[in-house]
This record gives structure tokens, sequence and C-alpha cells, in this order.
């Protein structure tokens, strides 16, 4: 998956988990603080986003300190996938 398609699904994930329709211009990003996430809907977005982009939870989790915007989140899950394709994790 390329990190523009997982930019797509990451704010469709927060979206979701926010209630929110915000958008981004090609190549912006938003803070993931600007979608105004509680605990409650912090964990349904990092739910989503194991649903959505196939990862663990326990690697969002683990690396929430990278999620910090849409696209560093991408970023880190663009990295996930390509260890799990690598056999490296």
């Amino acid at each position: 998956m390329e990190v523009e398609e997982i930019v797509v699904r990451v704010l469709d994930a927060a979206n979701k988990a926010a209630g929110t329709s915000l958008s981004i211009r090609v190549g912006g990003d938003i803070p993931i603080d600007d979608f105004h996430l509680d605990s409650l809907s912090l964990f349904a977005f990092m739910v989503e986003l194991e649903s959505s982009c196939a990862i663990s939870l326990d690697d969002a989790l683990e690396s929430y300190d990278q999620l910090q915007s849409v696209r560093s989140t991408a970023r880190a899950i663009h990295s996930w996938l390509t260890c799990q394709e690598q056999g490296l994790k």
C-alpha cells in the first residue's frame, strides 16, 4: 500500500472517530489534535486504523508518539506494513 493511500485511510478513520469531515490538500497535513479526539474516540480511531490498514492495535499503541499528524501516522503505518512484508515483524 502506498503512503498516499494510507493518508486517505488515516484521514477517513480520524474523521469517522471524531464525527468530522476535515480534509487536506495534496501534500498537506493535519495534526491529530485538530480532530479533538477524547480517550474513547482516540481508541475508536486506532481500532479503525487496525481495520482499514491491516495493522495491529499493539503496533499503534506502542508507537503512539509517531501518531501526531495524519501524514506521520501514514508513514508509521507504511513502515509497519513494509516490515511485515519483509518478515521483520
